[in-house]
C-alpha cells in the first residue's frame, strides 16, 4: 500500500514537532490508510 488514499487522495504532509521550550524540528504527518 502506498501513502496516498484512493478515494478521498490525502497524501503524507509535512510540519513541526514543536518541544516545551519551542525548538521546531521537522516531522511528517501519514495519511491514516485503512482498506475499505
Amino acid at each position: 500500500m502506498s501513502g496516498v488514499c484512493e478515494i478521498c487522495d490525502k497524501k503524507t504532509t509535512f510540519g513541526n514537532t514543536v518541544s516545551h521550550s519551542h525548538r521546531k524540528t521537522r516531522r511528517t504527518f501519514k495519511a491514516n490508510i485503512q482498506k475499505a
